[in-house]
C-alpha cells in the first residue's frame, strides 16, 4: 500500500515539478489529499494547502533535496559548478566552503579524484562542519596511495547533498 501511495507522489512531484519550475524562485511545497492509500484525482496543488473531504488526508512534501557538484583543480580553483568555493590548504588538502542560506540540514559529500592518468589517488572527506546559518566547510585531501596517507596535488569532483526544509 505504501508503494502506491509513494509512486503516485512522485509522479504528481514531477507533473508538478515542471509547473514550479517557472512559477517561483523559493522551494515548493506540494500538497494532496490521500484516501485508501491512493491520491485524490484533482487534489494535487503547489504553494497552498488543498482542502480534504470525506475522510481524506493531507499530504505534503517538498523538492526534497539540494545537491552542487563541482570539479576543483590541483591548484583549489573550481573549475564546474556553482554555488561554493574551493581553496587549496597545503600539498593534498583542500576545503570546499557553501556560503549561509545554502542548506537547511548537514550536507553529506562524496568526493573521488578527477583526470589524473597514471595515477590512481585516494580522495577523501576528512570533516564536514555545518553551521546554523546554512553555510557548510568540507576538508578533502587527496593521497598519492591507499596505506600511509601521501599527500598528493590533484583535482577532485565532489557532490554535496542536503534535505531542504
Amino acid at each position: 500500500m505504501k508503494v502506491r501511495v509513494i509512486g503516485v507522489l512522485v509522479t504528481g512531484l514531477v507533473l508538478a515539478g515542471s509547473s514550479w519550475s517557472s512559477a517561483s524562485a523559493a522551494d515548493p511545497v506540494f500538497y494532496g489529499c490521500v484516501k485508501g492509500g491512493k491520491l485524490i484525482p484533482g487534489s494535487l496543488q503547489v504553494g497552498s494547502a488543498s482542502t480534504c473531504k470525506g475522510g481524506a488526508e493531507l499530504v505534503s512534501w517538498n523538492q526534497g533535496t539540494k545537491t552542487i557538484s563541482g570539479i576543483v583543480d590541483a591548484a583549489g580553483n573550481g573549475l564546474v559548478g556553482k554555488g561554493y568555493s574551493a581553496t587549496r590548504i597545503s600539498t593534498g588538502t583542500y576545503e570546499i566552503t557553501f556560503p549561509p542560506g545554502t542548506r537547511e540540514s548537514f550536507p553529506v559529500v562524496t568526493v573521488s579524484p578527477f583526470g589524473l592518468p597514471g595515477a590512481f589517488p585516494v580522495a577523501e572527506v576528512s570533516f564536514s562542519l555545518g553551521f546554523v546559518d546554512g553555510s557548510a566547510q568540507i576538508g578533502i585531501i587527496l593521497s598519492s596511495t591507499a596505506g600511509p596517507f601521501t599527500p598528493l596535488d590533484g583535482a577532485f569532483q565532489f557532490i554535496a547533498v542536503a534535505s531542504l526544509p
